[in-house]
C-alpha cells in the first residue's frame, strides 16, 4: 500500500503546483511553495481521496497565508530562511498512512 498511497499523492502534489518532480525530502512550502488556498485545497484533496483528517494541523506554523506568500518568495531570493515549519513529501506519506496529521 504504501507504494500506491506515494504515487496517488505524487499525484495530488502536481495536480495542485504542476510540477512532476517530488522527492521523498521536497517541502510542500520550502520547495514547491505551495501556501494559502493552494495548501488548503491539497489538503482538502487528500482528505478527499485517503479520508485523512487534518484537525490537529497548526495550518499558519507550516504555510503562509495568501497576503504574506508573495513577499516571502521576494525575499527567499535573497537568502530569507522562511519562520515556517517544514513538511517533507515522506512525512505527508506517513500522515496519510496513519489517518491524521502528526507534527515531524
Amino acid at each position: 500500500m504504501h507504494k500506491q498511497t506515494e504515487q496517488l499523492l505524487r499525484e495530488i502534489v502536481t495536480k495542485v503546483t504542476g510540477i512532476s518532480e517530488v522527492g521523498d525530502e521536497t517541502c510542500l512550502y520550502h520547495d514547491l511553495l505551495i501556501a494559502g488556498d493552494d495548501a488548503a485545497n491539497l489538503l482538502d484533496m487528500i482528505h478527499s481521496q485517503f479520508g485523512t483528517r487534518f484537525d490537529n494541523l497548526e495550518f499558519s506554523a507550516y504555510f503562509p497565508d495568501e497576503t504574506e506568500a508573495f513577499p516571502l518568495r521576494v525575499a527567499k531570493l535573497f537568502g530569507y530562511k522562511s519562520p515556517h515549519k517544514k513538511i517533507p513529501f515522506r512525512h505527508l506519506v506517513k500522515v496519510v498512512e496513519e489517518g491524521q496529521w502528526f507534527d515531524p
